[in-house]
């Protein structure tokens, strides 16, 4: 006769996928990892203390300086932290439309060129060298 009955398993368990779920996502948690795929939280930050950036060029500008004035990228880090970015020759004509800041800064700088000016919240002015890298730039403007 053949014994049709049940034989009596071992109830299975998921607790070894289950670790090893927890230390995967305990090591990408501590990675920092995970942000690589969310939103940067930057974008939404005040700007601090820089209220405006403007470049000041001119024909004495060395090759990484030039290369720097003329980048995207310095303007998407003034506009991810939401501060006004402007670049100028120093000879530029007429200013009429520009900004009273922008027209301020090339006012006082122009002469220094080639330079970055920033002003504050507060109107106070600050002069300095035009930066030869993107690094110096976040620098300057506060954006580390």
């Amino acid at each position: 006769m053949i014994d049709v009955s049940a034989s009596p398993q071992k109830p299975t368990t998921n607790l070894p996928a289950i670790v090893l779920a927890g230390l995967l996502a305990f090591v990408i948690w501590q990675s920092g990892y995970w942000e690589k795929f969310t939103p940067d939280k930057e974008r939404d930050q005040p700007a601090g203390k820089v209220a405006g950036v403007l470049v000041i060029k001119s024909q004495d500008m060395t090759i990484d300086q030039a290369q720097v004035a003329n980048s995207a990228v310095i303007d998407e880090i003034c506009d991810q932290r939401n501060i006004p970015f402007r670049a100028l020759w120093a000879d530029a004509g007429d200013l009429s439309n520009a900004d009273e800041w922008v027209r301020q800064l090339h006012s006082f700088y122009s002469e220094e060129a080639p330079c970055l000016a920033t002003v504050d919240a507060n109107g106070n002015r600050k002069r300095y060298d035009l930066p030869a890298s993107i690094s110096e730039f976040r620098k300057l403007v506060g954006a580390n």
